[in-house]
């Protein structure tokens, strides 16, 4: 879960990243298994990428969205966040 969190942390955008095949990250977790392990990953997945879709539909209907259409708030939201954490 570690792994998980910490590479969405410093990449956001790899939630949406497809395998060859059109696969998501929650795809495959929920192909991996069904031990507490993947029930956890999918579930922090599943509530990471609905929370993104949020703030990201929020930020776009009052028009704070950066030239290559990433919310620009929330840069500067992670930028503390990680750093915050100590990562």
């Amino acid at each position: 879960m570690y792994v998980v969190e910490r590479l969405l942390d410093c990449l956001p955008e790899s939630s949406e990243i497809k395998t060859n095949k059109g696969s998501t990250p929650l795809i495959c977790a929920r192909k991996g298994g069904d031990s507490q392990r993947h029930k956890d990953i999918i579930e922090y997945l599943d509530n990471y990428i609905q929370k993104q879709q949020e703030d990201t539909s929020s930020l776009i209907s009052v028009g704070k969205v950066d030239n290559v259409g990433m919310p620009v708030v929330m840069s500067s939201i992670h930028h503390r966040h990680v750093h915050a954490r100590g990562a």
